[in-house]
């Protein structure tokens, strides 16, 4: 298939993506190489990103009754919206003002996958007296364990809440694969679908299922650099 100039541009942003990060490699301590590797991201993100809304690095969201929750990597929230405290360390800011999070990983392991969704959840449960519109959580790896083990322990996750409404949104792995919840099929429910940058669109049977564990998902492609 002939590449197109969307597609070209995607790749090359990828690809950019991927390079910034092979070059933080060589910074030597290990939590300064986190933290450059979430800069890197939220670098990339404010290129694309509406102008309308803001990505803070290394936030806590709190609610008007004191809540908080944990720190979080990457915080989309409204530009307009004020910011109580702008440290180039730690940010804080007004649960109401949020659009999203994103947890940021070099490795997604099967651990640090559950590590993030309590993050996610913890937002999630946050109360806005403000806005009825959920916050969407996305975790982030630059690499990970094989999508069909970090699919499997998604939906563990997944499965051992009592909601659906607090699960992360998607899980996207740099250069490999998403997965994320959408109908497949024309069916009413969510399934976890997985999105993979080979071109021949392949199915795993009983790889991945709803919540309820009665369908399973369907693997289709997207847009994902090339080498």
């Amino acid at each position: 298939m002939p590449s197109t100039g969307l597609a070209e541009r995607f790749n090359s942003a990828a690809k950019k993506l991927r390079a910034d990060f092979d070059a933080s490699a060589n910074t030597t301590h290990r939590e300064s190489r986190g933290t450059e590797r979430e800069e890197i991201l939220t670098n990339f993100l404010r290129l694309y990103i509406s102008r309308n809304v803001e990505v803070v690095h290394k936030a806590e969201i709190i609610t008007s009754s004191g809540e908080s929750s944990p720190a979080c990597d990457l915080v989309i929230i409204d530009k307009s919206a004020s910011v109580l405290q702008n440290m180039e360390s730690h940010h804080i800011v007004m649960a109401e003002s949020v659009y999203g999070v994103i947890e940021v990983k070099s490795d997604l392991t099967g651990p640090s996958l559950r590590d993030d969704c309590g993050k996610i959840r913890a937002v999630k449960v946050l109360p806005r007296a403000a806005t009825a519109t959920p916050i969407f959580g996305i975790i982030f790896g630059y690499d990970s364990i094989t999508m069909k083990y970090l699919g499997l322990r998604f939906i563990r996750w997944c499965d051992e809440q009592e909601s659906a409404a607090t699960d992360p949104d998607g899980v996207w792995v740099l250069d490999r694969f998403g997965l994320r919840w959408g109908p497949v099929g024309g069916a009413n429910d969510n399934f976890l679908r997985a999105e993979t940058a080979e071109r021949e669109v392949r199915g795993y049977s009983r790889l991945f299922a709803t919540r309820t564990g009665q369908t399973f998902c369907s693997v289709s492609f997207c847009i994902f650099p090339t080498s």
